[in-house]
């Protein structure tokens, strides 16, 4: 498994350097603009490296290397979402990063929004792969690139939706006079919902790619 996954880094160093340029850009925007999506932005980013890899690896018929070796599908498909958080740790910590410069610049610097912000972004990253994966895995990343594109329009569309409701809910929220522990209590429930599904996608990929039949 340790193999696989620095299989997998060398591979994202090498192909996935554009992401990294990307993700410290819009970092960097973030500073001076108060639109989260370009904070947000990375974690998008993100959801896409493990589906790259999977398009990397077809390309080069890793499936038909790697069934002389001694590793599992289940291992196989468990590096896949390994790497996806690896790649939104580091996207929460551009995204973080950016947050805590444009607070301190605009003099509001809040621990607990800049923790909320994380957690909502940590939710959403966990929340694209989990719809994209299953899908790459028993279709193929070439015929699942059409469910993978839509996914990721939705996720677009779920970020600027957010940005908009959260403007608009913010009187809401200050007139039902939540407390800190009410709200932190509604992210951990938000949190354990994103990780639950992205446990079950990952278990449901296993089942699905250990069935499949790969065409080499």
């Amino acid at each position: 498994m340790k193999g696989l996954l620095l299989k997998d880094i060398y591979m994202a160093v090498k192909y996935c350097r554009l992401y990294v340029l990307m993700a410290l850009i819009f970092a960097l925007v973030s500073v001076w603009s108060d639109n989260l999506l370009f904070a947000a932005y990375p974690v998008l980013l993100a959801s896409a490296v493990p589906v790259n890899l999977l398009a990397y690896d077809e390309k080069d018929k890793w499936a038909l290397c790697a069934g002389a070796l001694p590793v599992t599908r289940a291992q196989l498909v468990s590096v896949k979402y390994l790497m996806t958080l690896i790649a939104l740790g580091i996207s929460l910590l551009f995204a973080g990063l950016g947050l805590s410069v444009n607070a301190l610049a605009t003099g509001g610097a809040h621990v607990s929004a800049l923790l909320s912000y994380l957690c909502l972004f940590f939710g959403a990253g966990l929340l694209c792969p989990a719809l994209m994966l299953p899908i790459v895995f028993r279709l193929g990343v070439e015929k699942g690139r059409f469910v993978y594109i839509c996914v990721l329009l939705l996720f677009f569309g779920l970020l600027s939706a957010a940005g908009v409701l959260g403007a608009a809910m913010g009187a809401s929220f200050e007139a039902l006079a939540l407390s800190a522990g009410q709200i932190a209590g509604l992210l951990a429930l938000m949190l354990l919902l994103c990780a639950a599904l992205f446990a079950g996608s990952w278990l449901l990929s296993v089942r699905v790619y250990a069935k499949r039949d790969l065409p080499f």
